[in-house]
């Protein structure tokens, strides 16, 4: 039975359920909040939560999806420029894009009976509401900063920079700095 499907997200995981939904029959349609797909690999000078130079910490080989590998060139630890293009490029080979629809920030998503789902998103200043059959939610794990409690802290008269605000070199420059956590972007 075809079902419409709200997906909400255009990362990663968000692009494949696009993906997989077609391939099933259904009809998927996904709301993402920014301007372009790659979810938390997507850099932007405001609302990324990449840097500049960041690099995927595991190969191509490795990150690529079964259905469609990496060229050659690519094979290494690519730059997250390198995995948007090679997202957009599997958008391109699998008609995913025409399902996405930008700068549609969802607002609700409630449930109206069983089977029925009322989704509420912003759509260019008015909210629009859609009835669905289900919905997916692919927000991805990294939208806002957790800044542990440490003792002091507020009468530190440093800057205190979370990883999702730094974007180049530059804002660090001449200082000395402090990492606090050895996560990816601690380690990188």
């Amino acid at each position: 039975m075809r079902k419409k499907v709200a997906v909400i997200g255009a990362g990663v995981s968000g692009l494949v359920t696009v993906k997989e939904l077609l391939a099933a029959g259904h009809e998927p349609v996904c709301l993402e909040k920014a301007e372009s797909i790659g979810g938390v690999f997507r850099f932007g000078e405001e609302d990324g939560v990449v840097w500049e130079s960041c690099r995927l910490t595991s190969s191509g080989y490795l990150t690529a999806f079964s259905d469609f590998p990496v060229s050659p060139e690519r094979a290494g630890h690519m730059t997250v420029g390198e995995y948007v293009r090679y997202l957009e490029e599997y958008c391109r080979e699998f008609d995913v894009l025409r399902h996405v629809h930008f700068n549609r920030p969802v607002q609700e998503i409630r449930r109206e009976a069983p089977g029925r789902w009322l989704v509420s998103w912003n759509e260019r200043g008015r909210e629009t509401t859609a009835a669905f059959d289900a919905v997916v939610v692919c927000s991805g794990l990294h939208q806002h900063p957790h800044v542990p409690d440490v003792e002091g802290l507020e009468s530190f008269t440093g800057e205190v920079l979370h990883a999702s605000g730094y974007r180049r070199p530059e804002q660090v420059k001449s200082k000395t700095v402090l990492v606090v956590g050895a996560g990816e972007s601690g380690a990188d």
